[in-house]
């Protein structure tokens, strides 16, 4: 069992460890995160801090996926607490008072656990409103001030922007009304002494229950085996998910966009995903009997090679396939790139069933992309405007070409053989590669000095 801790200003990765020791610690959670894990059947995923406002937070389904594959998911103190409490029906598991306070609808907003903090050590910089909720709650319990006045001042720390909720703030907030001043200044003298941090004393009780191994597997029965997976989550999951963790954390979709553009194998794996999509069968079957039943599909719903218009045709159809193929290999070509996956599509075909079709596990593309990645970054160390997003249209345009053995002047040849690999057309090969071209042209080793070349 691997435990998985996304923390922050709530609780920093050192005092995670030292009640679960053997914990994986991360930064607070994000879009995408989750699914980059590579978690396994007993594995627990703990979620105190995340990330939302100028960055994706968590999805729901994220989290679906992991418990559907048998993880234990616990949320405490902060993201997790809020997720914890639309979830919690779902089987994560939720820990704390907060998470409670979320569950029974006491609280509703997001900001309540909201803070700022720095980038670097993610350091807290304001305070969360549910702390002082908490604080002015339990002030009010051993009578250090009253209700009416723990209300007046949670509402003047309500009326404050989250970033700029800080002790000096809300002390400047009351500094007119004496009332409330005499209020928070004895709150502040009673809480250096008793009060307690309620987000860390929730994180810590969650991380606590995971040390003593109560932390039992989710109950999905109820829902796992419904329709709940959408397109959309299948496709988080090529996108950030990692099948080598060994190179490195290279997503499943940059092995794929790798092969795509420089396996020479690639299209005859596309063009079969997508004839099987087409007539919902599977990736099993005969290549030969796939693109039979493709053609009987396409007459039934009325299409064929002669219902093409000529300005269709020339758009799907190089001159050349035009004058040379036969119409039902024509009729073939059309279909395999104009295919478009989504919803609609059969559901026995995953995007992961597909990606795992179409990525050859003995090309070595996490490498690979790695390698292009770090020389990227060397290479734009070296002046601002070196770098890929700066390449030049017509090198890119060359690099596919020559790739693909295409002429690079021929735009509907290239614009076939972006297609046959799955891409929209060659422009979109081109935004493609630009990520690759300096490893995978050489460019970079031939002209060391020169690279300014490519950009300027």
């Amino acid at each position: 069992m691997t435990v998985h801790v996304f923390c922050g200003p709530t609780i920093g990765a050192e005092q995670v460890r030292r009640i679960l020791p053997e914990a994986r610690t991360y930064p607070p959670v994000r879009h995408g995160d989750l699914l980059a894990l590579g978690c396994a059947a007993g594995d627990v995923v703990v979620i105190i801090d995340g990330v939302f406002h100028s960055t994706p937070p968590v999805r729901h389904k994220e989290i679906l996926h992991l418990l559907a594959e048998g993880v234990a998911v616990v949320g405490a103190s902060s993201m997790g607490a809020l997720r914890a409490a639309e979830l919690y029906p779902f089987g994560m598991r939720g820990v704390g008072r907060i998470f409670e306070m979320y569950r029974d609808g006491r609280i509703e907003a997001d900001d309540e656990v909201a803070v700022a903090h720095t980038p670097d050590d993610l350091r807290p910089l304001s305070v969360p409103l549910v702390d002082l909720r908490t604080r002015l709650g339990d002030a009010v319990d051993a009578a250090v001030i009253s209700r009416a006045e723990a209300d007046r001042l949670l509402a003047v720390a309500r009326e404050l922007y989250y970033p700029e909720r800080t002790p000096r703030a809300l002390a400047d907030a009351v500094a007119d009304d004496a009332d409330l001043r005499d209020a928070l200044d004895r709150v502040t003298r009673w809480e250096g002494r008793e009060a307690v941090d309620a987000k860390y004393a929730d994180a810590v009780e969650a991380l606590g229950l995971v040390a003593d191994g109560k932390i039992t597997p989710p109950d999905t029965s109820e829902w796992a085996g419904t329709s709940w997976r959408t397109t959309q989550i299948e496709q988080w999951i090529t996108r950030f998910h990692i099948r080598r963790p060994d190179a490195g954390r290279i997503p499943v979709v940059a092995e794929l966009q790798h092969q795509q553009l420089y396996d020479p194998d690639f299209p005859a794996r596309w063009r079969h995903v997508a004839l099987t999509w087409i007539t919902g069968g599977s990736l099993g079957d005969d290549p030969a009997a796939v693109e039979r039943r493709a053609i009987e599909t396409a007459h039934a719903s009325g299409l064929d090679r002669g219902s093409l218009t000529g300005e269709q045709a020339q758009y799907w159809l190089s001159p050349q396939e035009i004058a040379g193929l036969s119409a039902d290999d024509q009729l073939l070509s059309v279909l395999v790139r104009s295919a478009r996956f989504d919803a609609a599509g059969h559901a026995r075909l995953t995007t992961r069933e597909r990606t795992a079709f179409l990525i050859k596990p003995d090309r070595d593309s996490a490498a690979a992309v790695a390698a292009a990645w770090s020389l990227n970054d060397a290479v734009a160390a070296t002046a601002p405007h070196r770098a890929v997003h700066l390449l030049r249209q017509d090198l890119l345009r060359a690099h596919i070409a020559d790739q693909w053995g295409v002429t690079a002047v021929d735009g509907p040849a290239l614009d076939a053989a972006a297609r046959d690999r799955g891409f929209l057309d060659a422009a979109a090969a081109m935004e493609v590669a630009r990520a690759f071209y300096l490893h995978a042209s050489g460019v970079v080793r031939r002209y060391q000095d020169s690279s300014a070349a490519l950009i300027d």
